[in-house]
């Protein structure tokens, strides 16, 4: 009986320490609505997103600038000889020069920086969707883990029941030492798969740290809520179409547009610019003044932007052929995350519903059994294994669950289930 106070013993002494270490750090419990919040506020690639679209917002109200106007003033025959040595002579004008942009290039340059800004929103708004989902991710994968070293702590208080059961036997002279010694290894086995789970637990609290801007120990971070339900997925057409009306596809076309526009801009600057002036002439000599006007229309001879329009021809092909490829790849991935979070919602099914009862019931029969010497602890320990094994299953395939519904969410683009309340 000493060496099983030891196991006790040594059972507190690991495990309370953990316990307080996840109770311990953070104000309050970090729930899915506060952890999202968090990492909307401090995430430095979402705060990126946000000022490349701050930029093009200023990129866009230049766009609409109209060229300045120029003063020019020019003074002419003076310091010269004879009537026109000094100033006695000279001619001054002063004159206003405006640039008159043609073939519509102030339209054109503000569509495509409209279409820039409209590009910058939608990715600083597919952004903030990605880094909801990975706090979202992280934040059940965490849950999970919370849940496996549950298991964990919960498989040790069986072994230590049991271990406890077995040295009673044995005192009573009803099971041989050699069931006591396969107890106690049980016993060890389970705390060391313990240890294990908790630190996978500190991990998938470390990773969910790092998205809200959690700077103290994973340990110190306490997460609450309760594993969300497996619900009925709609079809893949759905989902397809989904895609094909969210943002990705919004994307690629706002860029096929751009591109476009892109090219409009190089064509129309083929179109020569006029610069017109008007002003006024004063005579030194006479004192008198007169209207001058001017007019300047360069020649396009031998630069009709002919360089820039080839390139921008090829950089349109360049995406309309990608945004073709990026289409049918979103697609196909979206096939395979579909299938995947479909078998996952099926296995956490099949283990919840019969394997995990059936296996309870097992272990219970088993338990019984052998406190009435009807099964020996062979018995009772395989129960427990396999009950334990299944629990395990049915924790990874929640996490492979969430993990391909995140992968789902991030591929179209919108909440697999928008109505659902986190």
């Amino acid at each position: 009986m000493n060496k099983l106070f030891l196991q006790s013993f040594l059972f507190v002494l690991i495990f309370l320490p953990l316990d307080l270490a996840c109770s311990q750090g953070f104000e309050g419990p970090l729930d899915m609505d506060r952890a999202i919040s968090l990492a909307l506020e401090r995430n430095p690639g979402l705060e990126a997103a946000r000022f490349r679209k701050k930029a093009t917002e200023g990129d866009l109200a230049q766009a609409g600038m109209l060229p300045n106007p120029e003063l020019s003033i020019e003074v002419e025959n003076f310091a010269g000889s004879g009537a026109q040595r000094g100033f006695r002579g000279h001619e001054t004008t002063f004159q206003l020069r405006q640039l008159i942009e043609t073939g519509r290039k102030r339209a054109r340059r503000k569509e495509a920086a409209r279409l820039r800004l409209s590009i910058a929103d939608l990715e600083y708004q597919l952004t903030k969707m990605e880094l909801i989902a990975q706090v979202k991710r992280a934040f059940w994968t965490a849950l999970v883990a919370e849940e496996r070293f549950q298991l964990g702590q919960q498989l040790v208080e069986l072994s230590r029941q049991s271990l406890s059961a077995v040295s009673k036997r044995v005192e009573a002279g009803k099971a041989s030492p050699m069931e006591l010694n396969k107890a106690k290894v049980a016993a060890e086995s389970s705390m060391i798969r313990a240890r294990q789970l908790h630190h996978r637990l500190v991990v998938a609290k470390r990773e969910l740290s790092y998205l809200i801007g959690y700077d103290q120990e994973a340990g110190d971070l306490r997460i609450t809520g309760t594993l969300k339900p497996i619900l009925e997925l709609p079809g893949i057409g759905t989902l397809e179409s989904a895609l094909e009306h969210g943002p990705r596809f919004h994307l690629l076309l706002l860029q096929e547009e751009l591109a476009r526009a892109s090219l409009a801009l190089s064509r129309a600057r083929v179109i020569p610019d006029i610069t017109v002036g008007a002003g006024v002439r004063h005579f030194e000599e006479s004192d008198t003044q007169a209207l001058v006007a001017s007019i300047d229309i360069p020649l396009p001879v031998f630069n009709r932007n002919q360089g820039s329009i080839a390139a921008q021809r090829q950089r349109l092909n360049r995406v309309v052929n990608d945004s073709s490829f990026k289409r049918l790849t979103l697609k196909s991935r979206l096939f395979s995350a579909y299938h995947a979070l479909k078998g996952a919602g099926e296995m956490v099914q099949g283990l919840k519903e019969r394997a995990i009862s059936k296996a309870l019931g097992n272990l219970e029969a088993a338990r019984e059994g052998y406190r009435y010497g009807k099964f020996g602890y062979l018995d009772v320990l395989d129960a427990q294994r396999t009950l334990f094994q299944l629990q395990l299953e049915y924790t990874q395939a929640l996490e492979a669950y969430y993990l391909a519904e995140s992968n789902v969410i991030s591929i179209i683009g919108t909440e697999l289930f928008p109505e659902e309340k986190q």
